[in-house]
């Protein structure tokens, strides 16, 4: 099975629950943060 990034979102958490959820649609961010675009695992 392949999974493919699309976006990373940071989220704000407090006591009380989610303060702020940001999401970054831009793919080559993921390459500066050492994660890879497409990841295979084994079906499960």
């Amino acid at each position: 099975m392949l999974l493919r990034a699309h976006t990373i979102d940071v989220l704000t958490v407090t006591k009380s629950g989610f303060e702020r959820i940001e999401v970054f649609d831009d793919r080559s961010l993921f390459s500066a943060f050492g994660l890879p675009a497409v990841h295979e695992t084994a079906r499960g």
